[in-house]
């Protein structure tokens, strides 16, 4: 499989949407690999608990195919929503454009991408995401019904590819050792840290001490309610609309397709 894949087949829209759709999944999904090394510690720590190389695999497909479907659209949209709606991903797909604001940049970069390091910066921007409460999002998708039925058929159907556990465990291994190389740093720190720490404790309290905690506050309760509200978002009807003038461009492609000897 050619990593940087973005072509299509009028002739032969399903196998060439699978391809299509393969590939992008492989983009994202070296993207978000690459992006342990920018992640937060903390955001690192929730990332590990969320993700192994299945769910990371299964989880790259159903984005990249909402990307494709919604956002790029045309003849490959109809052809990778139309393989991919019989996995019951439609009340998924429709909580993520909910977030098109803020993975904005980092799917652009994934798709557009045609260098190893254009997938670098594309990691970049998903620590960024996921260091403003996209974490909480992440966790509330891969723990979602929808996606918990669809999971394991979708790995059958697109099996990962080959290198993935051997990158998975590379890019974890070398956060790991880059968290290692930061502890010492911390520690030779520590001392003059509590020294101020116990200084500022001694100080009166100040208006703006206060007014930052509860900033700190709402930022967090923010992302918590985002990722609550994501599995009970209503229907958008415009939403709904597109989706079925979608399946009926799917459906005439691959009667097409059929009618072809």
């Amino acid at each position: 499989m050619d990593l940087f894949y973005r072509g299509f087949d009028r002739s032969s829209p399903l196998s060439s949407g699978a391809k299509h759709l393969t590939a992008a999944a492989e983009r994202m999904t070296v993207s978000i690999l690459n992006s342990f090394d920018y992640l937060p510690d903390a955001v690192w720590q929730e990332v590990q608990k969320v993700l192994s190389p299945d769910s990371l695999w299964a989880l790259a497909l159903v984005l990249a195919g909402w990307f494709i479907a919604s956002v790029i659209g045309g003849l490959i949209g109809a052809a990778v929503n139309g393989i991919l709606l019989v996995y019951g991903l439609a009340d998924l797909w429709e909580r993520a454009g909910a977030l098109w604001d803020s993975l904005r940049k980092w799917c652009m970069g994934w798709y557009e991408a045609s260098t190893e390091a254009q997938l670098d910066a594309a990691g970049a921007h998903f620590a960024q995401v996921m260091s403003i409460g996209g974490i909480a999002v992440l966790e509330v998708v891969l723990t979602h019904k929808a996606f918990k039925l669809a999971e394991g058929p979708l790995r059958r159907r697109f099996p990962a590819p080959e290198w993935l556990r051997r990158r998975f465990d590379e890019a974890t291994q070398k956060r790991r050792r880059l968290a290692e190389q930061k502890e010492p740093r911390r520690s030779q720190g520590s001392s003059e840290e509590s020294k101020r720490s116990r200084a500022k404790a001694e100080e009166p309290r100040r208006p703006g001490g206060v007014t930052d905690a509860l900033v700190g506050v709402t930022q967090l309760h923010g992302a918590q309610q985002l990722a609550q509200d994501f599995p009970t978002v209503p229907v958008v009807a415009g939403l709904l609309g597109v989706a079925s003038a979608v399946g009926v461009t799917w459906w005439a492609l691959s009667t097409s397709d059929r009618r072809k000897p």
